[in-house]
């Protein structure tokens, strides 16, 4: 598996387990919902300045997304 597609499974599970859905997780990060589902895909690339936005929403560290890639 890619390094895309790892970080997107990670994107998923750690969104699930805050019970956020796609609508409501990317309003939190600032970005369209259609962005964050190709994120989550691994459809497209992701920058550190995201990995961050996301990271603080989901209140953790932003090691945890990107740790094993």
């Amino acid at each position: 598996m890619d390094r895309r597609k790892k970080l997107g499974a990670k994107i998923v599970y750690f969104r699930k387990l805050k019970a956020f859905t796609q609508k409501d997780f990317a309003e939190q990060v600032g970005v369209s919902r259609q962005y964050l589902s190709r994120l989550e895909h691994g459809q497209c690339e992701c920058s550190l300045e995201m990995i961050y936005s996301m990271a603080s929403a989901l209140n953790i560290e932003p090691e945890e997304l990107i740790k094993d890639l």
